[in-house]
């Protein structure tokens, strides 16, 4: 009885394994993509800072535009995961390769989890002082 187990169990065992890493990548990536853009947009970010937008503009700007990309990057993923549906059909028990509340469980973690590796480098841009920044150019 175990041995007719294994297989579906190790496979199991490496689609979690590399689900968990796919989720690592995913937010260090954003997070890599967030940090660049606040360090591109320091001047941006210092002049609008002198102007006199409070924090809470800044950060919302930041925040806003990595989300733009996560709901973008999501959608390509759900497309991209119901076409690759049927080819893992016959390694899911019992549940439909088009379990709509396993698609719409992953999508909500992963745009919670981007948006916490968004906070990181908005949060960087918080601190910009805007008269070292604008000497600095």
């Amino acid at each position: 009885m175990r041995t007719s187990n294994a297989g579906p169990r190790f496979n199991l065992a490496l689609f979690s394994v590399f689900a968990a890493i796919g989720l690592a990548l995913a937010i260090l990536g954003v997070y890599g993509v967030m940090s660049n853009l606040v360090a591109q947009q320091t001047h941006e970010i210092a002049v609008r800072s002198a102007l006199g937008a409070d924090s809470g503009t800044i950060a919302g700007m930041v925040v806003g535009r990595g989300s733009r990309l996560l709901v973008l990057g999501i959608a390509l993923g759900v497309a991209g995961s119901f076409a690759t549906a049927r080819v893992l059909a016959q390694e899911i028990w019992q549940v439909s390769p088009f379990d709509p509340i396993s698609f719409g469980a992953m999508s909500l973690v992963l745009l919670a989890s981007g948006l916490l590796a968004c906070l990181w480098p908005a949060r960087r841009a918080l601190l910009v002082d805007p008269i070292v920044a604008l000497r600095a150019e």
